[in-house]
Order: C-alpha cells, then sequence, then structure tokens
C-alpha cells in the first residue's frame, strides 16, 4: 500500500519492525527533507530544524536552525547551524565546533578578533582578515 497523491512515505527506521507506511504532505515535516530520487521523507542533520537534503560533517544543509543553534553569520555560513556559543567557539581537528564556557582560549589556539570570539591555531587563519603570527 502506497501513499495517495501529494503525500509521501517517511523513510522507516530499520529498527522500526511495523509493517506500515506513514505518509505526509510535501512539505509538512520539521526535522525532514524530502528526497528528490525515491519522494521519501529523510531525517535532516541534528541540528537542522528544516534542511533541503541530509547534511554531512562539512556542509548541514539547513533552511531554518533547531532550538539552541544558528547560523555562523560571522562567516556567512547560512547552510551549518552550531551550538549558540556565550563566550569563545573554536574546530576541533575533526572540524567539530566546539564551545567554551569562558573567556578564553585553550592553550594550543590563539584568539583571531575579540569581537568574533573565535579561537584558532596558527595553521588555520581567518581568510578575511591578514595577521602576522
Amino acid at each position: 500500500m502506497g501513499c495517495k497523491n501529494d503525500y509521501y512515505p517517511k523513510l522507516n527506521d530499520k529498527k522500526n519492525k511495523k509493517n506500515f507506511i506513514e505518509c505526509y504532505k510535501n512539505n509538512s515535516l520539521e526535522k525532514y527533507y524530502l528526497d528528490d530520487n525515491d519522494l521519501f521523507f529523510k531525517p535532516c542533520y541534528k541540528s537542522c530544524k528544516t534542511c533541503n537534503k541530509n547534511g554531512s560533517k562539512e556542509k548541514h544543509h539547513c533552511i531554518t536552525c533547531d532550538i539552541n543553534y544558528e547560523f555562523n553569520i560571522s562567516f556567512n555560513d547560512f547552510y551549518n547551524c552550531y551550538s549558540k556559543c556565550d563566550y569563545y567557539y573554536y574546530f576541533d581537528n575533526d572540524k567539530n565546533f566546539i564551545c567554551l564556557n569562558e573567556k578564553k582560549c585553550p592553550y594550543n589556539y590563539i584568539n583571531l578578533i575579540e569581537e568574533k570570539n573565535q579561537c584558532i591555531d596558527e595553521c588555520n587563519k581567518d581568510s578575511e582578515y591578514k595577521y602576522n603570527f
């Protein structure tokens, strides 16, 4: 049994052993996107409220951010939603966004610009600004 016109199935979790298909109207689900290839709703990246395709570590493809997440406006990054940080933040070696609870960077990072509250290492210079290290 399939879905009626203008309704599409949600991709079932493999752990779910129920034998029914849940049908949803196009663009009616938060945290899911409608895949153009197979017309199934698939989950967005965890930090997105809405998205246009399944995200990866490099690009989340968010349209809007989930609660407690926001776009990084400093870098004009409107694909990825990051945890809201009150103080400093940095990206670790695996490109994970790390929030700090204090106004200082880890010992192997330096603060690039006060207004941006970003900690970077010397190999990760900001392309918008020129600094001598």
